[in-house]
């Protein structure tokens, strides 16, 4: 109430103070007229003065003369003119008064003309108080020395008596009329005005809307074309009634089959989709795909979306949904998936044909090298180093071959404890004889963090270490081929290591510098050669997280840096402890030994004896089970593939009959799941042939020392 007391009184504040400046104009207005009516009236009397002269001219030419100068002042300087026309009025009317007592009744004739002076140029009681000296001046007449009419006097003063109080009240009046008139005006020209910007401002929105209206109509052209071309339809679904209705669709009617919805969409699919399309369509924007069962016995798959949820005015609960037919999209899905399956179970039978043929290469070859190591082949004859030569390059060629047809288990290959540099030096050592036939010098270099033991797959960093080194020997026409390890810290327990194979040679091409990493290119040689070796080493360093990369070497020839993160070996006490016990890690220990092939058997037993182990041969699984059950042994070494038994099986039978010992496979099939399967039957570890007796001790070695620490 107080707050409303307030603005009440803000308001007929703020109304008075309007008031004031609207009577102010108007005065100010009445001035102006009054201010020209005065200069019209001093420019007759500068005229009829001079023409008709008074008894005292010099009194009575003052007046027109004062009057000049006033106006003159009040029209050079506006802010002027209120002043000036008080002191029209009041020295006018102060000089009138010796003038009718000079010159009697002529000059108070003039007194009701007199009365424009102050109704004209004065305001509120001053204005009133002037009017009533001039009233009073005519009572003068008497007093003057000049004769008069007394009859004439009288009538004349009850004359200006009357019309002077007359024109004081009508004045004030039509001020305030003039006021109230000059306001409505006001209004009705801000009316006017807002009008005019109501006017304007309806223009601008309905153009705005039309604008809007086509955008929208625009829109919806647009969305009922993007519709019909994706073949999709929008229909709304009474939840309250069950019943459906089109509102946008190509081809579809209100009666058509394929409007389904509520409980008769439930009935014509699948038990299974049931609960799925209420959970989906109970929520907006998630789709679900289920089929229709049409009574003709026609099948169609749809995908439905609810897009909006509202109550209409009735009170039902609508719910507004698209539907697309995506039977052909299922279909060729269903084709799909048939050709992917087809072609999973044609790489699955290639993968185990080849997975035969690996098997059945490795054999022999394993003997052979074995043979060869045997005799020592390499240093007997002119040919016996090629030999050797010959056999390895065969058996790098199945190992590529492993890589090229199931890359993904490459990564895979147990981690061992090595020291980069050391894998470098024995690859480069085993590479000799091919270095020295090429006439190709391969300088090494490193720095000491390579050096350190890391535990990471050997076996992929010494395939990465050969296929560059000889794809540069063989292909780069080089006399000098640089290879040098860097290892860098990468926090406290990983190291980032980069290799660089380089040479002098010719280069590549730089069309055919990203070719030369595919399968089986082999760029623009003519040497001998699979064109797996770059393809391979690719594939081996992504499998491992890492990369591999072509640069133009600053030595003439083409570059290859090769980066990966390894692991390092923090426990230097677990690496002591097996180097060590690798010379005596087969001494005194029984062997069970089951391989179907002659030869691998003689050369295998023998490298295990010569260790120090006692070893028991047999033929197949089958008799490796029965040895077993009649013996007792510290080691079972199989083979894979055997008649009768196959080494998995053998496995699974020790294990289930409670053997603890150390079982290690040996296998030649090197490209299916073999590994997979032999680990999962319950091997320690998987060796490929031909058995490297340094790799037995050493993975017996770490074996024991795990065993103990357990």
């Amino acid at each position: 109430m107080r707050f409303n007391a307030l603005l009440n009184t803000e308001n007929a504040a703020a109304e008075k103070q309007f008031g004031a400046s609207m009577l102010d104009s108007v005065r100010d207005d009445v001035l102006a007229f009054g201010l020209k009516a005065v200069a019209a009236f001093t420019l007759l009397l500068l005229v009829i003065i001079p023409l008709m002269p008074p008894n005292n001219f010099a009194i009575a030419f003052s007046f027109p003369v004062f009057w000049s100068l006033l106006l003159l002042i009040a029209y050079s300087v506006p802010s002027s003119r209120k002043i000036v026309g008080v002191v029209i009025a009041v020295s006018s009317v102060a000089l009138l008064l010796p003038t009718v007592y000079l010159n009697g009744m002529a000059p108070a004739a003039l007194i009701p003309l007199g009365f424009l002076l102050p109704l004209t140029l004065m305001r509120g009681r001053a204005r009133t108080a002037t009017m009533i000296v001039l009233i009073l001046a005519g009572f003068i007449v008497p007093l003057s020395e000049q004769p008069f009419d007394r009859v004439l006097w009288a009538r004349l003063m009850i004359t200006t008596v009357i019309l002077g109080f007359s024109l004081i009240f009508l004045v004030a009046y039509l001020e305030r009329l003039m006021v109230k008139n000059r306001s409505q005006l006001e209004e009705l020209s801000l009316s006017v005005e807002q009008a005019k910007d109501l006017t304007v401002s309806l223009t601008r929105t309905q153009e705005e809307q039309s604008q809007m209206l086509s955008i929208i109509d625009q829109q919806n052209k647009r969305l009922n074309q993007a519709l019909d071309f994706a073949g999709i339809w929008l229909f709304e679904e009474n939840l309250s009634t069950g019943s459906g209705k089109v509102l946008r669709g190509q081809h579809t009617r209100e009666d058509d089959k394929e409007l389904l919805v509520g409980p008769a969409r439930l009935a014509a699919t699948d038990e299974e989709y049931r609960s799925k399309i209420i959970d989906k369509l109970s929520r907006t924007g998630e789709a679900v795909d289920f089929p229709l069962n049409f009574s003709d016995s026609s099948r169609k798959w749809v995908r439905n979306m609810t897009i909006e949820e509202y109550t209409d005015s009735s009170g039902d609960t609508i719910r507004l949904q698209l539907s697309e037919d995506i039977t052909e999209f299922r279909e060729q899905q269903l084709a799909l998936e048939t050709a992917v399956k087809a072609l999973n179970d044609k790489n699955e039978k290639q993968a185990q044909m080849f997975s035969i043929i690996g098997h059945e290469l490795r054999t022999p070859l394993s003997s052979m090298k074995m043979m060869e190591e045997a005799m020592g082949l390499r240093n007997i004859g002119e040919y016996g180093a090629n030999i050797c030569e010959s056999t390895d390059a065969v058996l790098n060629i199945v190992d590529d071959l492993r890589t090229v047809i199931n890359p993904d288990k490459t990564h895979e290959a147990q981690a061992v404890v090595d020291s980069p540099f050391d894998v470098l030096s024995r690859t480069t050592r085993s590479l000799g004889g091919l270095y020295e036939q090429q006439g190709v010098e391969v300088v090494v270099s490193s720095n000491q963090l390579a050096h350190s033991l890391c535990k990471f797959n050997a076996q992929a960093l010494r395939q990465k270490i050969t296929n560059l080194t000889k794809n540069a020997a063989i292909h780069a026409d080089a006399e000098t081929v640089w290879v040098d390890l860097q290892a860098q810290p990468n926090g406290d327990d990983k190291v980032d290591l980069t290799l660089i194979v380089e040479d002098n040679g010719k280069g590549i091409p730089e069309a055919l510098r990203e070719a030369v990493f595919g399968a089986f290119s082999r760029g623009d040689t003519v040497a001998d050669g699979t064109g797996l070796g770059l393809y391979i080493t690719r594939e081996l360093a992504e499998k491992l997280g890492g990369t591999v990369e072509y640069f133009e070497s600053e030595k003439g020839g083409a570059g290859f840096k090769v980066e990966f993160t390894l692991d390092l070996h923090l426990d230097a006490n677990e690496h002591e402890q097996v180097e060590a016990a690798i010379p005596v890690a087969l001494q005194g220990k029984r062997i069970l030994f089951a391989e179907d092939q002659k030869t691998l058997q003689l050369l295998t037993s023998k490298l295990l004896k010569d260790a120090g182990a006692e070893v028991v041969v047999c033929d197949n699984g089958k008799q490796a089970l029965d040895a077993f059950c009649a013996g007792e042994f510290d080691i079972v070494l199989t083979d894979l593939m055997m008649p009768e038994m196959s080494g998995d099986e053998l496995i699974r039978h020790i294990r289930a009959d409670g053997f603890t010992g150390q079982v290690v496979a040996l296998t030649a099939a090197i490209i299916g799941k073999e590994t997979d399967n032999l680990l999962k039957a319950g091997a320690d570890a998987v060796l490929n042939k031909p058995l490297d007796i340094h790799a037995m001790k050493r993975t017996i070695a770490g074996l024991d020392i795990k065993d103990s620490a357990a």
